[in-house]
């Protein structure tokens, strides 16, 4: 018996004349995730690990704000719910399996674990199961990062989010990875 198939339960729109998808009212883009990583890969490549580690960090932050805003207005999405969104519909998008392990926004920590992570699902496959030197997952720090912190300010909390990787199952043969988030107050 073979294992049992699950589908997304995405909305998603398709324009006749550009053929433009969109999830959500937001474009949205299709693609293999070889090629998706690979460019990851190459662009980690040519820059270095900790200068696209901060480019990253930084474009998935400001992306996070914009769609954390478009789903608040879109589906009035804000606080604990919001960040709940986020990582299921992460979740259906191929990323991850992501899971909410504490959130205290009062206090300024976060912790995230994903299991299947593709950044850990293509080094296993390129390196034929070694474990890895470096953290894999680091690309979600900044995203998780700025839905924080829009969550934080929605919510009247003079907090910053930085984000950072605990825990990579490419490191440690486990199955799952960690990220924590801790704020600092901010004037």
């Amino acid at each position: 018996m073979g294992k049992k198939k699950l589908y997304p339960d995405i909305n998603i729109e398709i324009e006749g004349e550009s053929g433009v998808w969109k999830t959500d009212g937001l474009p949205m883009i299709y693609a293999p995730r070889h090629w998706i990583i690979g460019i990851h890969k190459d662009v980690e490549h040519a820059l270095g690990r900790e200068t696209y580690k901060k480019l990253l960090y930084k474009s998935s932050y400001h992306a996070a704000q914009q769609w954390c805003e478009q789903q608040f207005k879109y589906h009035g999405y804000s606080n604990i719910e919001l960040l709940k969104h986020y990582l299921r519909i992460s979740s259906k998008r191929g990323l991850a399996l992501f899971s909410l392990k504490s959130y205290d926004m009062q206090a300024g920590l976060v912790e995230i674990e994903l299991r299947h992570c593709c950044y850990v699902l293509h080094h296993r496959h390129v390196s034929g199961n070694k474990l890895s030197a470096n953290t894999e997952c680091y690309a979600f720090a900044g995203s998780f990062s700025g839905a924080l912190d829009w969550i934080a300010h929605s919510e009247k909390l003079a907090h910053q989010f930085f984000g950072f990787e605990t825990e990579c199952a490419a490191q440690t043969g486990n199955e799952k990875c960690r990220l924590e988030f801790r704020s600092t107050k901010i004037s």
